[in-house]
């Protein structure tokens, strides 16, 4: 088999010739006339393209390369996470998008020969922190979320059904709008239905629209017409009862509509996404949705894993969650602390992103420095990890709040840390154990193992009496 590789450097190509076995032919080109003419003259079988320094010029690429020969195996080797070039890529042919790392370059080298192998997707992600371009809300480099990234660009052109899974937070709508953003009724409408709200009364009002002949006032335009030639979203479509499900069904096999008081038959001219958070297989085998309506749902199914499934992407979550949120509230927020990011990291999130992105916003909205610390974060998790990892927790909290004391000290340009920092801890040491005895300062004294007159004078300079 013919491998020829572009834009890549002579060592490069050395080590491909030692660790691809598979080929018996191993070629490279600087150029994309030359490259072009090897295509026509010695029909390689596959092609890897180093995207570096070209990036949407390798998408003109792939599609040249592609009107010569639409049979050959076209790689795109980049050193980051670009989501456009990603889903382009997919979209126009592209076989793959694999992530180079110098530290892990073995795995690229089996990714590709596997795939070639095998003649079909088996992609090895390898977690690189150069050149993360991130577009919206779609964040991650993650296996599972590449993996993601890849079928969008594969099914966004294809006037098919597509499913989309994904616990609840897990941003089903993102990747359903990234659908429509990136395939070829990207000017025509994208209109959701939640199914949560629609019963057998309202079904054809919501969705067909109604006339003035319906005995209604005025009329209504239904969701099938604001769609037309665009995308229809039906958001857990799990929702739906079984009535309501046998009407979907029926529309779905005959493809036309008629307004509510009218009696014109009109075709549905629009694709169709669904999204769920539930098993519909398991729900089908209780008999609580129609297994015909199933298959016609499920044509083609896109996954998104859960948060916990792809923690590694949390870092790059945080930061983006906070410039957005520093935009909106008007803060200057640098980071989070490392103690911080752990507790994070060790949190089940049943919320997902969605949870995530409230965390942070209520902890930008609470923080007093320019890191956000343990103490910032939602009493739930906080609360939470006391009663399964006490000893850590007390310890992070007081590294966390002492290094956001001395924050707030070097901004102000103050003196006497030790002074400062000590005197907080008495008063608040203090302040809670008078509590606890009820103001009794004999007992506050003894429990605290300082005299009385000790007591006395700590609370009167810290204005407590």
């Amino acid at each position: 088999m013919k491998l020829v590789c572009f834009n890549f450097i002579p060592s490069k190509i050395l080590k491909l010739r030692e660790e691809m076995r598979v080929f018996t032919e191993i070629y490279s080109v600087q150029s994309e006339q030359n490259l072009l003419t090897y295509i026509v003259e010695q029909k390689p079988d596959a092609i890897l393209v180093n995207n570096k320094d070209m990036e949407e010029s390798a998408l003109t690429l792939v599609e040249h390369i592609k009107g010569i020969d639409n049979k050959i195996l076209i790689f795109l080797y980049g050193t980051g996470v670009n989501l456009k070039i990603i889903i382009s890529s997919m979209k126009i042919g592209a076989y793959d998008y694999l992530i180079a790392s110098e530290k892990d370059e073995k795995k690229v080298l089996a990714t590709l020969e596997k795939a070639i192998n095998n003649q079909k997707l088996k992609s090895k992600k390898i977690f690189t922190e150069k050149g993360i371009d991130i577009e919206e809300e779609m964040i991650g480099t993650t296996e599972e979320m590449l993996n993601v990234y890849k079928m969008i660009g594969r099914v966004s052109n294809l006037d098919l059904p597509v499913l989309v899974i994904g616990e609840t937070g897990t941003g089903k709508g993102i990747i359903s709008r990234a659908i429509h953003r990136y395939g070829n009724r990207t000017d025509k409408p994208f209109v959701t239905v939640r199914c949560s709200t629609l019963n057998t009364t309202l079904f054809d009002e919501e969705l067909f629209g109604f006339l003035p002949e319906a005995n209604f006032e005025g009329t209504k335009t239904g969701k099938f017409e604001l769609a037309e030639d665009g995308i229809l979203c039906f958001e857990d479509i799990s929702g739906l009862n079984l009535d309501v499900q046998g009407k979907l069904l029926s529309l779905l096999q005959d493809k036309h509509y008629t307004k509510v008081g009218g009696s014109e038959r009109i075709l549905i001219q629009f694709r169709i996404i669904y999204t769920t958070d539930s098993d519909l297989e398991q729900l089908v085998s209780e008999g609580k949705f129609m297994q015909e309506l199933y298959h016609r749902v499920r044509v083609i199914k896109i996954e998104i894993p859960s948060l916990r499934e792809r923690k590694e992407d949390i870092p790059f979550l945080v930061n983006q969650f906070i410039k957005e949120f520093n935009d909106e509230l008007g803060k200057n927020i640098k980071g989070i602390s490392e103690n911080t990011l752990k507790l994070i990291h060790s949190y089940s999130f049943p919320g997902n992103i969605r949870e995530l992105k409230n965390i942070i916003k209520s902890s930008i909205a609470v923080c007093r420095g320019n890191t956000i610390l343990v103490e910032d974060l939602p009493a739930n998790m906080v609360e939470n990890k006391v009663t399964t990892r006490h000893g850590d927790l007390q310890d992070w909290v007081l590294q966390d709040w002492i290094a956001g004391e001395i924050d707030i000290l070097k901004e102000n340009s103050e003196q006497d840390y030790y002074d400062r920092i000590i005197s907080r801890v008495e008063r608040e040491l203090i302040t809670q154990i008078l509590r606890d005895t009820n103001n009794k300062k004999v007992e506050t004294a003894e429990i605290l193992g300082i005299t009385r007159n000790t007591l006395r004078s700590k609370m009167k300079n810290f204005g407590m009496e």
